[in-house]
């Protein structure tokens, strides 16, 4: 009836438990590793496994990791197993009689009908990921890294602007995902008379990027796998196989008397245990939400003290005050802004604090709003930090142009390359009090010449009036 060993040698940092079923119905196999060689915190990760074959079906696989730590400790991001990946990139695996892949799944305007479909399945068990992407299929956080997190646990799907209409269309706009957005559709959906708070949506910042979005979704997909129910969606763990090879132990003995007793007392401990176990893990996830609740309220509360702080000062620079007569230190205005502030935020911000020694133009202002998914914001603002403060000092003091550049390292360059054309000169050039000026000068991040991973901040030093002008704050420009 169950076959099962144990595995744990001296000093191993792994143990490894099993269990099986074989009857008149099929097979089940169920595992259970625990590794407690975490190099990184004291940490314990366990990992459930099954594989059930019933006569006549179709073979179901289903694999959890939980990590058993410390509640200060935080620092790692939960996933699914990695076998779960690998199982759907070298066999194969379907969920609610659809493919599952490791990947999104772009959805043409011909495939939105089967998404919508896929959404309205009345028995459909995961949840169905959709991400609102541009026509480059950008997105305002990286598709890749969640589904590396979260494939097998979710149907993955993204699509472009054509397509998104057309799920407008059909389900109506409060349950739509359109405008870069992201949404995570729960099982049960009812296009017509669903609540559409039940499906969380992230909508994409002014900047078009935000990476915490991705692990807000991962945080909020991976617990919905860690359910048991009694119809052909159970998760067959270790604990419960064994209670159920017992409790058939138990039934096959037909007369009453000393072993029907043992074997009805074995299975009501299997049965206990197995109860406790699945009363730690949803104490752990409960655990876990107030957890995170707390950590929301708290972000909130600073979030709204740095935005007060940060608008007061503003008010005050715009109110007529110059930088000279204001007693701001410049590290404490700068440790005000500790997020990812935009392109176009980062030059509002510096333009404000600094009106003495900035000029933004408003074509910078207009590619800063071109590049708006540009990933490396912290990056950017630290160099117009730096362009404002370190440079532009070394300059005032009468350094030359070699010297101040240091503070950027590679970052600068002080000319474009010789084989410039006329028309990649004549982009390099900007008005300024009705003056041509070339700003051959520039700041960069990247190479990929595409606006995710690529910056050229353009700008040049007014000698006759003590200032920075930048031009330009966006993608690469075409030599």
């Amino acid at each position: 009836m169950g076959l099962a060993f144990e595995f744990a040698a001296e000093k191993a940092l792994a143990k490894i438990s099993a269990s099986s079923i074989d009857d008149n119905k099929g097979k089940v196999w169920a595992a259970k590793v625990t590794y407690t060689g975490d190099k990184a915190a004291d940490r314990q990760w366990v990992t459930d496994l099954f594989v059930e074959a019933r006569t006549g079906d179709v073979t179901r696989f289903g694999a959890q990791l939980v990590c058993q730590h410390d509640s200060k400790d935080t620092a790692f991001e939960p996933s699914r197993p990695r076998l779960v990946r690998d199982v759907i990139e070298k066999l194969a695996a379907e969920a609610d009689a659809t493919q599952l892949s490791n990947d999104f799944i772009e959805v043409n305007e011909d495939g939105v009908e089967e998404l919508v479909d896929l959404l309205c399945l009345p028995e459909r068990r995961l949840p169905v990921v959709v991400v609102s992407t541009d026509d480059d299929y950008g997105a305002q956080f990286e598709l890749a890294k969640l589904a590396s997190r979260i494939s097998g646990t979710a149907h993955l799907r993204s699509l472009k602007i054509e397509p998104s209409f057309e799920l407008t269309r059909l389900v109506g706009k409060k349950l739509s995902t359109f405008n870069g957005g992201a949404r995570i559709y729960l099982t049960g959906l009812d296009s017509q008379h669903d609540d559409p708070y039940r499906h969380p949506l992230w909508l994409p910042p002014k900047s078009g990027w935000n990476p915490n979005a991705g692990r807000e979704i991962a945080k909020k997909v991976l617990p919905l796998g860690f359910r048991d129910s009694e119809s052909g969606t159970r998760f067959w763990r270790l604990g419960l196989l064994r209670q159920a090879a017992s409790r058939a132990a138990a039934d096959a003995i037909n007369q009453e008397g000393e072993a029907k007793q043992s074997a009805e007392i074995e299975a009501l401990k299997l049965e206990l245990a197995n109860t406790m176990e699945e009363k730690e893990t949803a104490e752990s996830l409960m655990d876990e939400e107030a957890a995170k609740i707390d950590v929301l309220e708290s972000e909130k509360a600073l979030l709204k003290e740095e935005n007060y702080s940060l608008r007061q000062t503003v008010e005050s620079l715009q109110s007529g005050a110059n930088a000279a007569s204001i007693a701001i230190n410049e590290h404490d205005i700068y440790n005000l802004y500790e997020g990812e502030p935009s392109l176009e935020t980062s030059l509002n911000i510096i333009s404000s604090i600094f009106p003495n020694r900035v000029v933004v133009l408003p074509t910078a202002i207009e590619s800063a709003r071109d590049s708006a998914i540009f990933k490396h914001k912290r990056k950017a603002f630290q160099m117009l930090w730096d362009l404002s403060t370190s440079y532009y000092s070394s300059l005032l003091n009468g350094k030359g142009d070699v010297d101040a550049r240091k503070c950027f390292g590679n970052s600068y360059a002080p000319k474009e390359k010789d084989t410039i054309s006329r028309e990649g000169k004549q982009r390099r050039i900007f008005s300024y009090k009705g003056q041509s000026i070339e700003m051959m000068k520039h700041l960069k991040i990247g190479t990929a010449g595409n606006k995710t991973e690529t910056l050229r901040i353009h700008f040049e030093w007014i000698s006759t009036e003590g200032k920075l002008v930048i031009g330009h704050c966006g993608a690469h420009l075409n030599f």
